[in-house]
């Protein structure tokens, strides 16, 4: 976890509310008609400001800590059953049992490992990268080749997305870890704002929502 600092929790006022913001954006679509996955992603990205608020407000601890570990899984499973429903498909076999098998390795490393554990995290985190991956590649299909502005710029976002929490294992020990920090809520501001913009380009969207 970052440090709770004045600046580091100021930037987490800015992700509670940049990720309310893409969870309002993304029932209003799944409200709107464009399909009950995105109702999923909502609770993902709910989930994500949830965690950053009680980080602010609770000081640190073990129940904490595993709560913020959980939450990666949580939010893997929630983003890639709302990919699964938007398009129609069902989950490669292989990520439907990694899900089980990072659950039972943070158990373990709990367990078996006291103490900080550099690898403790790695797995969930390369779960969650993955959801944010199909996520990207979701929306690069779903944009309009009239209009592609939109659902392009939520594709960068959710791609970008799955990079900086690859890269979060050294960017919290880097000095440019701040801005690394920061650079999530610019990520989810650009991904509301496409989705946004897709809404008010694509005839077919707001047919949806009409």
């Amino acid at each position: 976890m970052y440090p709770s600092d004045l600046l580091h929790d100021v930037i987490r006022y800015g992700l509670v509310v940049s990720a309310l913001l893409l969870a309002l954006v993304c029932y209003g679509y799944g409200r709107g008609g464009a399909g009950r996955g995105y109702l999923w992603l909502s609770a993902a990205f709910m989930l994500d400001g949830l965690r950053h608020l009680l980080m602010i407000f609770l000081p640190p601890s073990m129940p904490l800590t595993l709560y913020v570990q959980f939450d990666l899984l949580a939010r893997a499973f929630l983003l890639f059953s709302g990919v699964r429903l938007l398009g129609g498909g069902v989950l490669p076999a292989t990520l439907r049992w990694l899900l089980p098998v990072v659950l039972g390795w943070l158990v373990w490393s709990h367990v078996f490992q006291q103490g900080e554990s550099p690898w403790r995290d790695l797995p969930g985190t390369i779960l969650l990268c993955s959801a944010y991956v199909l996520l990207a590649m979701f929306f690069w299909r779903e944009r309009d080749r009239n209009q592609p502005l939109g659902f392009f710029l939520a594709a960068t976002g959710a791609l970008l997305l799955a990079v900086l929490c690859l890269a979060q294992p050294l960017a919290r020990q880097s000095y440019w870890g701040v801005w690394h920090f920061s650079s999530f809520q610019m990520l989810y501001l650009t991904i509301s704002g496409g989705l946004i913009m897709a809404l008010y380009q694509s005839e077919r969207l707001r047919a949806d929502f009409a």
